[in-house]
């Protein structure tokens, strides 16, 4: 049975990877809290994230997310995805390198 977190997990994915920032922010909750450990960036709030995101994608402008497997409850959720794109542009810190990549990646909330 597919919950309402599973259903809003599935349609954040379809918005990031089809690059629609404002679909995106609408499945956010204006107090919402992304934090970046590789890059060292913390976005608080939908604004922050908006920028952060179309910078990143503005990077890495064929960026994709493929879920691999999730659980959610009614407190948290937690997901493992494989991220990949071309780094064609400069991420804070690191420059740009023409380079694909494949990585994966554990999304979680508590």
């Amino acid at each position: 049975m597919t919950s309402k977190k599973d259903y809003l997990l599935k349609q954040l994915i379809e918005a990031v990877n089809s690059h629609d920032t404002e679909q995106m922010l609408t499945l956010l909750t204006d107090d919402v809290v992304v934090e970046d450990i590789p890059l060292g960036m913390v976005m608080k709030g939908k604004d922050a994230v908006k920028q952060a995101y179309t910078s990143f994608i503005a990077a890495i402008p064929d960026y994709k997310v493929e879920s691999k497997s999730w659980v959610t409850n009614d407190r948290l959720f937690a997901a493992e995805v494989i991220i990949s794109g071309t780094q064609n542009g400069d991420l804070p810190g690191v420059p740009a390198t023409g380079k694909h990549f494949n990585q994966r990646v554990c999304l979680w909330r508590i």
